[in-house]
């Protein structure tokens, strides 16, 4: 469903890569280079195949939303965002979770939360 997909992970001190192009491999998962033994992560490159939508155009709000919502939901997950059409970048990270968004917004200032 994308024209390419790419995938580079990091973990356990390597870097891997491996890229899709129209529902096909075109490489098998390959390592390319050393990193850190705590630098890890995972980050992903795609464009949505027109083929299979009728507006291959991502809405970047939704997608910020549902990537900050993931944020939220998975305590110490930190999850990066960048446009290259406009060079916007923003990441999220919630040590806490729930608990810590809802008591960074200003609606839930007057609530306390204990963990269960």
């Amino acid at each position: 469903m994308s024209s390419f997909l790419e995938a580079e992970i990091k973990r356990d001190g390597q870097k891997y890569s491996i890229r899709f192009e129209e529902s096909e491999k075109k490489n098998d998962l390959k390592n390319i280079e050393k990193v850190g033994k705590k630098n890890t992560g995972t980050k992903v490159t795609f464009l949505p195949d027109p083929q299979y939508f009728d507006n291959a155009k991502i809405s970047v709000s939704q997608l910020k939303s549902a990537l900050k919502a993931k944020a939220v939901l998975s305590p110490g997950l930190k999850i990066s965002f960048k446009d290259e059409n406009t060079g916007e970048s923003v990441s999220w990270c919630f040590v806490e979770g729930l608990a810590a968004y809802l008591a960074s917004s200003n609606r839930w200032r007057s609530c306390s939360f204990r963990s269960i």
